[in-house]
C-alpha cells in the first residue's frame, strides 16, 4: 500500500498579498500541482484567440534546488482551449504569481475572482555547468528532428 505522507519533497512557503487571494489548494494527497486561484476583484474575460495575465495575490518561497511552474489545468483546457503562458517561478524570485492564460478556444473564456487558474507544479532542478565545446559526443539519434522517432 502506498503511504499517502512519504515524500522527498520539502516544504514551500506562499504568502496572500491580498484579501481576495485564495490560498493554494489540492483536492488530493496525490495531486501533482497545487491550484492557484484569479486574485483580481473583478471578472476578467479573455477573448477568443487572445491571451490575458491575471493576478493571483500570491507570492511564494520556494526552496533552493527546486523551482515552480505554473501548468495548466487539465479542465480548462479540455473544455475550454486554455493553455498557461511562460511559468518558471524561480526560488529566488519573491513577486507576485501572474498567470498568463492564452485562450485558443473559439468563445470567450470569462474568468471570476477565486476561480482556479493554474497548477503551481513545485518541481527539482539541476544545475550543471554549462561547458562549451567545438564538438559533441555522438548519440544514436544525431541530429535527426522532429518526428524522428516516428508517429507510434
Amino acid at each position: 500500500m502506498l503511504d499517502q505522507k512519504m515524500t522527498d519533497s520539502p516544504a514551500f512557503f506562499f504568502k496572500r498579498l491580498s484579501p481576495e487571494a485564495r490560498p493554494l489548494t489540492r483536492n488530493n494527497l496525490t495531486d501533482a500541482g497545487w491550484d492557484i486561484s484569479f486574485g483580481g476583484e473583478q471578472p476578467v474575460t479573455i477573448s477568443a484567440g487572445c491571451s490575458e495575465w491575471l493576478s493571483t495575490g500570491i507570492s511564494v518561497a520556494i526552496p533552493v534546488g527546486w523551482y515552480a511552474r505554473a501548468a495548466p489545468r487539465s479542465g480548462l483546457a479540455f473544455r475550454n482551449s486554455i493553455d498557461v503562458l511562460a511559468g518558471v517561478i524561480d526560488s529566488g524570485y519573491r513577486g507576485e504569481i501572474l498567470v498568463g492564460l492564452q485562450n485558443h478556444g473559439t468563445e470567450d473564456l470569462t474568468v471570476t475572482p477565486g476561480d482556479r487558474i493554474a497548477q503551481l507544479v513545485i518541481t527539482r532542478i539541476s544545475t550543471g555547468e554549462a561547458v562549451e565545446t567545438t564538438e559533441l559526443p555522438e548519440a544514436d539519434r544525431g541530429d535527426a528532428g522532429f518526428g524522428s522517432s516516428g508517429m507510434q
